[in-house]
């Protein structure tokens, strides 16, 4: 589980239309904010991905870079980035559902 004040765990993963992102290397100069999103299924997570691509500006400005990640297919990623009319914002995809759960504190409902 994150917890404030402990580093987060690495992260390197593919994105849609941005190739590869590091959190190491791409964070911004104030950090970056990473958005777990559920999938294509979720509106909810379409409608947040296009608010977010809408704030890019405004986190470039403080510094931020954001990336939105799933568990999804690369396939599906894409076609949820399609869904919600974004280009701009970094979709990353494919992260193991281990590596969400263990080191990202991803609940998965039943």
């Amino acid at each position: 589980m994150l917890t404030p004040g402990n580093r987060v765990p690495a992260l390197k993963i593919e994105t849609v239309a941005h190739g590869s992102f590091d959190l190491d290397v791409d964070k911004g100069e104030n950090g970056a904010l990473v958005i777990q999103y559920r999938g294509l299924h979720c509106p909810i997570c379409i409608k947040q991905m296009a608010e977010v691509e809408a704030a890019l500006d405004d986190f470039t400005a403080l510094g931020v870079e954001v990336i939105m990640i799933t568990t999804d297919t690369a396939e599906r990623a894409a076609e949820t980035a399609a869904k919600a009319n974004v280009s701009r914002l970094r979709v990353g995809h494919s992260l193991p559902l281990s590596e969400a759960r263990e080191g990202w504190g991803l609940n998965i409902s039943t």
